[in-house]
């Protein structure tokens, strides 16, 4: 089974179906935030702060760490239940 169908749209506050967004925070927005803050420290450890759009070539181990898709990276880490999020952006963004 698709591991993002588990992730069904549901009626939204204002609107017939809800965003990827309103799902994660309507279901549990304490954990939500926890895994976003999560997202960003694991991201800061593996990549460093930096100012700009570019950023330093990262490590070997980062590469290897990075090797597969988002969503295994998301799994590894236990915070796939950001998918939903990513899929909103990358959708706002163009991707499908």
């Amino acid at each position: 089974m698709n591991p993002i169908a588990r992730y069904q749209l549901g009626p939204s506050f204002n609107s017939p179906t809800a965003s990827p967004g309103e799902l994660l925070l309507r279901d549990d927005p304490a954990q939500f935030f926890k895994d976003v803050e999560r997202f960003v420290d694991l991201h800061r450890h593996m990549f460093g702060t930096y100012e700009g759009e570019l950023y330093l070539r990262p490590s070997e181990d980062v590469f290897r760490r990075t090797s597969g898709t988002l969503q295994e990276w998301l799994q590894e880490n236990g915070i796939d239940r950001l998918v939903p999020m990513f899929i909103g952006i990358l959708n706002t963004l163009g991707y499908e």
